[in-house]
């Protein structure tokens, strides 16, 4: 995609050029959005995965109670 000029910021021509079939076929990077990382705007995997946390000391009844 590199070499055809291709704008990896628009989402838009990112989705036309996926959906192109033909003689050719789009490969590369077709869209890149720069932000932060999921894992670094959790505060909850701050400090290790989730799947590494225990859990069994977690107390979710005031999280149930407000869904009632």
């Amino acid at each position: 995609m590199e070499e055809t000029g291709h704008d990896v910021t628009d989402k838009e021509k990112a989705l036309e050029k996926a959906f192109e079939w033909g003689d050719r076929i789009p490969i590369g990077i077709l869209y890149k959005r720069e932000g932060p990382l999921y894992r670094d705007i959790l505060p909850q995997l701050a400090e290790k995965p989730l799947v590494k946390q225990k859990i069994e000391d977690t107390n979710i009844t005031a999280m149930m109670e407000s869904l009632m």
